[in-house]
């Protein structure tokens, strides 16, 4: 089997992903099966946000940043950045661990999301947003 053959026999079993319109109770997303996934029903004012602390001349977080605006495309979130170098707090937390990814929760406070592998994007990212971050939202409602 070819290399080409054995990609395309892989992506066919990545479960396709469309976005989906906002109802009464919000579905952020779903699945080729019809499945609701990251559903969150305690406020329907609650948009995730996820916050990514960085600094200059950060290749990794520059990377980063890139691949979760890809993604915005399919999962309903914002993204905002804080410079660490902003904020002396932040950079004693945070100067040899950036890129740090935070996300919101419904009671506004944050979770930090573990950083995925400075490569990962497209699908992988997006299950690992669902896995650290999206499916913490619907067990938390």
């Amino acid at each position: 089997m070819s290399l080409c053959a054995l990609a395309l026999a892989c992506l066919s079993l990545v479960p396709r992903i469309e976005p989906v319109h906002r109802r009464a109770q919000p579905v952020l997303l779903r699945t080729a099966d019809d499945r609701a996934v990251n559903t969150h029903a305690e406020s329907s004012a609650f948009r995730p946000s996820l916050t990514l602390y960085t600094k200059a001349n950060c290749p990794l977080c520059e990377g980063l940043e890139a691949n979760l605006e890809d993604l915005r495309e399919h999962l309903d979130f914002t993204l905002s950045k804080r410079w660490i170098e902003d904020n002396d707090e932040w950079m004693e937390l945070f100067k040899y661990e950036v890129p740090v990814l935070l996300g919101s929760t419904p009671s506004g406070g944050e979770v930090e999301i573990p950083r995925p592998s400075p490569r990962s994007s497209g699908v992988f990212l997006m299950r690992w947003l669902r896995k650290h971050y999206f499916d913490k939202l619907t067990a938390d409602a």
